[in-house]
């Protein structure tokens, strides 16, 4: 699991609560308390590993980078 700031493109990689959480960009306090949460919660940490590790299989496996940039330069 991630704790990531809603900047660039990385609110569309994690989805808050999906595989990790998404904290305002220089916010020190919400981003101490979603370190906090993901290291105290081992259950959500879990449900955050497995769901990562799903889209990471899913859509940045290196099947899936080819096809996507195959459909890219077929267009």
């Amino acid at each position: 699991p991630v704790v990531v700031t809603n900047v660039g493109g990385m609110p569309q990689v994690i989805e808050h609560g999906a595989a990790g959480l998404v904290v305002p960009p220089k916010d020190s306090g919400e981003l101490a308390n979603s370190i906090e949460i993901i290291m105290l919660n081992n259950d959500d940490r879990e449900i955050f590993v497995d769901r990562a590790f799903a889209k990471l299989t899913q859509d940045y496996s290196m099947q899936s980078m080819l096809d996507k940039y195959k459909l890219r330069y077929q267009a």
